[in-house]
């Protein structure tokens, strides 16, 4: 399972990136993967409100759309 571990990661490569010239490269990476894990957070949410039956798992799936 994917967790917020991983933007640690990330942060670091743009740390590198950015000695290097290459800022501009890992932002959109970056960016790709940040996207990507959003929609698998929301998505694995939604799943779970449906699985245990939480009652309100309808009303909050707007505000939980990427």
């Amino acid at each position: 399972m994917r967790s917020t571990k991983s933007s640690f990661p990330l942060s670091n490569s743009l740390l590198q990136a950015m000695i290097i010239g290459k800022e501009n490269e890992m932002l959109k990476l970056i960016f790709d993967e940040l996207k990507s894990y959003t929609e698998y957070h929301f998505t694995a949410e939604e799943q779970y409100m449906t699985q245990i039956g939480y009652p309100f798992t309808e009303s909050t799936r707007p505000r939980t759309r990427y």
